[in-house]
């Protein structure tokens, strides 16, 4: 009996893993690729969240959520025309694997559609392939792959993208504490990636019908499990903003300033107020 086609991974360099690193260092030499250090800091409140303290994200770029919407975002996409030092290579027919410029993780990597589709369309099965192919190409031991799905999601910019980075230790991440496996390991199908995706979604639609549109989500895929995990607010008032790491309780911020202000506002408190209350 012959496979589902969507199983059929696409080809890419044996070796992308190690030419990737490679110039990644090599773009950071040159001050083209912004990275410093992160630090990480514990916090133990109703429950434990861990704060990546990455300076080098504060000139990171973040289009509001009018930017974002097609006809704005069309236009001031960064991904229509990538510069060419920052691609690492093709995923596809649709899909292009660059470097990120504004950096949390080393390294980080961006997976954005060719041509330009809205972020609050959700993984179709051509972008459910791509992020498989990545994950049989790349260590998924190691790696995990976020998808900001709207502006209200914490995304950046309004093209279409996922992004993959080295995953923290275990323990970090909700999911982690509680030994959650969605039998996604090594030898997971395309097939099974989205089959799990649309059981999440429709889920995550029954616990919170959509009213006037469908809520923005997060998306978060790592070798054992996936979430999904509906957003109302990307952050308050342009403050204590996170994406799909900080729901899963790896928040980035900017600077101790920040982390104080999220423990201020109350962590468990905001990221409700960040999502959906139960």
């Amino acid at each position: 009996m012959a496979g589902n086609p969507m199983d059929a991974l696409f080809e890419l360099p044996k070796d992308i893993e190690s030419i990737g690193l490679a110039k990644f260092d090599q773009l950071i030499a040159q001050g083209e690729i912004l990275y410093e250090e992160p630090t990480c800091k514990s916090f133990e409140g109703e429950f434990r969240v861990h704060f990546l303290i990455s300076p080098s994200t504060a000139k990171k770029p973040i289009l509001s959520k009018a930017e974002q919407a097609p006809a704005q975002a069309k236009k001031r996409s960064p991904f229509v025309d990538p510069d060419p030092n920052f691609v690492l290579g093709s995923v596809g027919p649709e899909h292009t694997l660059i470097f990120n410029k504004y950096c949390t993780t080393c390294p980080m990597y961006l997976l954005h559609t060719n041509d330009y589709r809205p972020q609050r369309d959700g993984p179709t099965d051509a972008d459910l392939k791509a992020i498989g192919s990545l994950f049989s190409a790349f260590d998924r031991q190691k790696n995990m792959i976020i998808f900001n799905c709207g502006a209200d999601a914490g995304a950046s910019q309004g093209h279409k993208h996922f992004q993959m980075f080295p995953r923290p230790e275990l323990g970090v991440m909700f999911p982690d504490a509680m030994a959650l496996s969605l039998g996604l390991e090594a030898g997971a199908t395309v097939s099974t990636l989205k089959s799990k995706y649309e059981q999440l979604i429709t889920a995550m639609n029954t616990a919170c019908p959509p009213k006037e549109r469908a809520l923005d989500y997060n998306l978060v895929l790592v070798n054992r499990w996936m979430a999904v995990i509906p957003r109302t607010h990307a952050g308050l008032d342009g403050k204590a903003q996170t994406n799909s790491a900080g729901m899963m309780g790896w928040i980035w911020v900017k600077n101790e300033a920040e982390m104080e202000f999220w423990k201020s506002l109350g962590v468990a408190k905001h990221l409700t107020y960040l999502g959906v209350a139960a």
